[in-house]
Protein backbone atom coordinates (compact mmCIF):
# COMPACT_ATOMS: atom_id res chain seq x y z
CA UNK A 1 0.00 0.00 0.00
CA UNK A 2 1.42 3.58 -0.59
CA UNK A 3 1.22 6.54 1.49
CA UNK A 4 -1.51 8.08 -0.98
CA UNK A 5 -4.02 5.13 -0.92
CA UNK A 6 -3.76 5.16 3.25
CA UNK A 7 -4.97 8.74 3.12
CA UNK A 8 -7.52 7.95 0.50
CA UNK A 9 -9.03 5.23 3.10
CA UNK A 10 -8.03 7.65 5.98
CA UNK A 11 -10.07 10.62 4.42
CA UNK A 12 -13.09 8.15 4.45
CA UNK A 13 -13.45 7.85 8.21
CA UNK A 14 -14.21 9.83 11.34
CA UNK A 15 -11.27 11.93 12.36
CA UNK A 16 -11.54 10.77 15.87
CA UNK A 17 -11.87 7.02 15.26
CA UNK A 18 -8.71 4.93 16.80
CA UNK A 19 -6.34 3.13 14.13
CA UNK A 20 -5.32 0.00 15.11
CA UNK A 21 -2.89 -2.46 14.16
CA UNK A 22 -2.66 -6.18 13.77
CA UNK A 23 0.36 -8.09 14.77
CA UNK A 24 0.14 -10.48 11.96
CA UNK A 25 -1.82 -11.42 8.55
CA UNK A 26 -3.75 -14.00 10.75
CA UNK A 27 -4.92 -11.31 13.31
CA UNK A 28 -3.81 -13.11 16.75
CA UNK A 29 -3.16 -9.58 18.27
CA UNK A 30 -4.18 -6.21 17.88
CA UNK A 31 -2.25 -2.91 19.42
CA UNK A 32 -2.96 0.98 18.86
CA UNK A 33 -0.60 2.69 16.85
CA UNK A 34 1.58 4.73 18.51
CA UNK A 35 4.17 6.10 16.48
CA UNK A 36 4.91 6.87 12.89
CA UNK A 37 8.37 6.72 11.23
CA UNK A 38 10.40 6.83 7.83
CA UNK A 39 12.97 4.13 7.79
CA UNK A 40 15.15 2.44 4.17
CA UNK A 41 13.84 -0.65 3.62
CA UNK A 42 16.31 -2.74 2.47
CA UNK A 43 14.12 -4.13 -0.65
CA UNK A 44 16.75 -7.57 -0.77
CA UNK A 45 16.67 -8.87 2.81
CA UNK A 46 13.06 -6.78 3.61
CA UNK A 47 15.16 -5.09 6.75
CA UNK A 48 14.78 -2.01 7.80
CA UNK A 49 17.58 0.53 8.23
CA UNK A 50 17.68 3.60 10.83
CA UNK A 51 21.16 4.25 7.73
CA UNK A 52 20.05 7.35 6.27
CA UNK A 53 20.99 11.15 5.74
CA UNK A 54 18.31 13.31 6.92
CA UNK A 55 18.17 16.87 4.64
CA UNK A 56 17.24 19.00 7.96
CA UNK A 57 16.05 21.72 5.73
CA UNK A 58 13.61 19.77 3.32
CA UNK A 59 13.21 16.69 5.70
CA UNK A 60 14.06 14.30 2.74
CA UNK A 61 15.64 11.45 3.15
CA UNK A 62 18.38 9.49 1.25
CA UNK A 63 19.48 5.92 1.85
CA UNK A 64 23.40 5.56 3.42
CA UNK A 65 23.61 2.46 0.45
CA UNK A 66 22.29 2.74 -3.32
CA UNK A 67 20.83 -0.55 -3.12
CA UNK A 68 18.54 0.37 -0.04
CA UNK A 69 16.68 2.94 -2.81
CA UNK A 70 12.82 2.27 -0.95
CA UNK A 71 12.28 4.78 1.76
CA UNK A 72 9.26 3.83 3.69
CA UNK A 73 6.73 4.90 6.16
CA UNK A 74 6.43 2.64 9.44
CA UNK A 75 3.46 2.06 11.97
CA UNK A 76 4.70 1.27 15.24
CA UNK A 77 2.01 -0.28 17.83
CA UNK A 78 1.80 0.19 21.45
Amino acid sequence: MKVKELIAILKKMPPERDVIMSSDEEGNSFSPVVDVSTHVWDTQSGDLSAEYYRNKKTNEVTPVHPEWEKVCVVLWPE
